[in-house]
């Protein structure tokens, strides 16, 4: 049986650097970037003539000086393109897609284009963040009416912890923070959840069981871990081994997607075993 309490303290050390790795990277001037869809911008759709592999697309858009340009292939026949650009300025449609012909060699047709204002970026970016503050704080009273409030102090807590750790590998890797990652920033969330309620479902119940009365609340929680530990390996496990082939094989449209989802899931996996009870633990005084 593996005493997974019994190395709390040198986890939550752990937990501790991991969690001062984003504000020190911020010190060093890394800094959360928004996408598009949170500083506003320009969306242009354009086609060619005949289908091009997407990675020619790409590099020629790159090389006209759009280094922040998100490519992505539209429409069934191959030969449609939808091209995210950071800036608004005017003309720059017209300009992305005179560079495009250039490079490509081939003509483009100029399908249409959509303008992304500032004033909507802020305000989806201030959605976002009241979206994960209510869900803290809905999580917390769910929890705390269905069990106890030290169970919903520790669930909560590990879930603030998560975010913390998957903002701070956001920062690092230069990840921007769109529509996309929110959505896999909020599967974080539900993800770590589940695995917390489950593991918190099975200590309660085996605290009740009079098999267990006489047991200590740190022997009750460390016999409930266990119980549960292979059913939480293998669900992250195989929710791992879907992403692995979209962090491969994805492409860039889904590559930092795919990729914050898998560092997600091993956050979820960790802080629910080695956070969430230890907390809850310690915030109900040794007793369950």
């Amino acid at each position: 049986m593996i005493d997974f309490l019994g190395r709390r303290y040198l986890l939550i050390l752990a937990s501790t650097v991991l969690l001062l790795a984003g504000p020190v990277a911020y010190l060093f001037g890394y800094s959360l970037k928004y996408h598009i869809d949170f500083t506003g911008g320009t969306e242009v759709r354009f086609s060619l003539a005949e289908s091009r592999d997407i990675g020619e697309v790409r590099s020629a858009v790159k090389e006209a000086g759009f280094g922040d340009a998100v490519i992505q292939s539209i429409g069934s026949t191959g030969n449609g393109y939808l091209v995210t650009l950071g800036e608004t300025a005017p003309g720059v449609s017209d300009r992305l897609v005179s560079v495009v012909s250039s490079k490509l060699h081939a003509p483009v047709t100029l399908e249409g284009v959509e303008l992304v204002g500032a004033g909507a970026g802020q305000e989806v970016r201030t959605n976002a963040w009241f979206a994960i503050i209510l869900t803290l704080f809905v999580l917390l009273g769910y929890i705390g009416l269905r069990h106890s409030f030290a169970y919903g102090a520790g669930a909560v807590l590990a879930l603030v912890h998560d975010l913390i750790l998957l903002f701070g590998f956001l920062v690092i890797a230069k990840i921007p923070f769109s529509l996309h990652i929110l959505a896999a920033v909020l599967a974080l969330l539900g993800y770590s959840l589940n695995d917390t309620i489950v593991i918190f479902s099975r200590i309660r119940e085996n605290a009740q069981n009079p098999r267990y009365q006489r047991e200590s609340a740190y022997n009750v929680v460390k016999i409930s871990l266990n119980e549960v530990l292979r059913r939480t390996l293998l669900t992250s496990f195989s929710t791992f081994l879907v992403l692995l082939p979209l962090i491969l094989l994805g492409g860039e449209s889904v590559y930092h997607f795919a990729l914050t989802m898998a560092v997600a899931i091993v956050i979820g996996t960790y802080s629910s075993v080695y956070v969430a009870s230890p907390i809850m633990l310690y915030a109900g005084g040794n007793k369950l």
